[in-house]
């Protein structure tokens, strides 16, 4: 691991409120996940035309939302007891 990286991040991060800290904590876990392997696109030839136009458009936000949060939000910690 190149540790003058690391360090680099860390100070970046001192310098961040904490909200943004821990949105940089998500996106560097969202790095981490594998990428799955995706299906040819000759495989899904037949399925052209089963999902129309507009309810292909309408389905965008959705599938974009839950890509982006494949593993769910992260959520800072409670103490035990909250």
């Amino acid at each position: 691991m190149n540790t003058p990286i690391i360090d680099k991040v860390v100070e970046q991060l001192k310098d961040l409120p904490q909200e943004l800290q821990w949105r940089v904590l998500e996106f560097t876990r969202t790095l981490a996940i594998p990428t799955p392997k995706g299906v040819p696109g000759q495989q899904l030839l037949r399925f052209s035309g089963i999902i129309s136009p507009d309810d292909a458009q309408s389905m965008l936000p959705s599938t974009m939302f839950l890509a982006l949060t494949a593993e769910g939000p992260y959520k800072e910690p409670q103490a035990q007891g909250e």
